[in-house]
């Protein structure tokens, strides 16, 4: 019988996503590499996507390694997630899959402030509609990138930050 935060379950279960009390899904990292687990996992994957997408496809793993109680990303686990993406859309970003909820990849949304992210872990699209929400004074700043960075909440423009938002705005020129 497998377990979970709410009770057991049988193996005729085990198709269905795992639920803790309060409905919310209960990684298992015992059953993590089985195939009974493909379910749960790519509910996992939804939700996780769902709630903090789009992102990077390493930062997805390693936030669900995190919520399975491990402190490292490998090579296995990455696999794992990777076979398990068929609920969400992955679109390159210059090269870096972006994992995003099913058909809701968009060239603009609304960036989100106060998340605790890597500004390389910020889709192109939540860029340019910062631009956007503040082209007027950017497009007549003497360094838009170095004021862009700013409304982005980056406290120090590494010449690394500097080449990812010149990229992001050169696409953003290049899509409505």
């Amino acid at each position: 019988m497998l377990s979970t935060a709410g009770g057991g379950r049988s193996a005729t279960d085990v198709g269905q996503p795992y639920r803790a009390a309060a409905g919310s899904l209960a990684p298992n990292p015992d059953l993590f590499f089985l195939p009974e687990y493909d379910a749960v996992l790519r509910a996992l994957v939804i939700e996780t996507v769902r709630e903090a997408g789009p992102l990077p496809l390493p930062a997805l793993c390693r936030q669900l390694a995190v919520q399975h109680g491990w402190q490292r990303t490998g090579r296995r686990i990455v696999d794992r997630i990777r076979r398990s993406l068929q609920g969400v859309d992955v679109i390159e970003e210059d090269g870096v899959p972006f994992v995003w909820s099913a058909r809701t990849s968009a060239n603009r949304i609304p960036f989100r402030h106060s998340l605790n992210r890597d500004l390389r872990e910020i889709s192109r699209a939540e860029i340019a509609a910062l631009y956007d929400a503040h082209a007027e004074q950017l497009d007549v700043s003497e360094d838009p990138i170095k004021d862009l960075a700013r409304l982005a909440g980056v406290g120090r423009l590494s010449a690394d930050a500097r080449a990812y938002l010149d990229g992001c705005l050169r696409w953003r020129r290049t899509v409505t």
